[in-house]
């Protein structure tokens, strides 16, 4: 008999930037992906999301500090679409493709 197939890995490329991506102090990983900006788990080696939004490539990703909260629960990404966004992620884990969730 045949068991249910289990996820083993989910990976998401990251744009080949120097210097592109960011690492929280809660372990979390955020670079960008495309059009996108991807969140993983270095804990759980696993992609919690990918945030839709721009409409260019996206060259770097950062985590904003949050200095009464030690969890990151905003990023901010930049595109060559000339862009910036504002990524709102208190509701983490958001869900695995968010489309037009940033606040600028």
């Amino acid at each position: 008999s045949m068991s249910d197939p289990n996820c083993v890995a989910v990976s998401c490329g990251c744009n080949p930037n120097h210097d592109c991506m960011d690492w929280s102090s809660d372990d979390l990983i955020i670079y960008p992906a495309h059009h996108g900006v991807a969140i993983a788990s270095v804990d759980e080696m696993t992609v919690h999301a990918v945030m839709a939004g721009h409409t260019g490539r996206v060259n770097v990703t950062r985590w904003v500090p949050s200095f009464t909260n030690l969890i990151s629960s905003n990023a901010v990404s930049s595109a060559s679409d000339g862009t910036i966004r504002l990524w709102n992620l208190t509701d983490f884990p958001p869900s695995k493709h968010m489309e037009n969730r940033s606040l600028i």
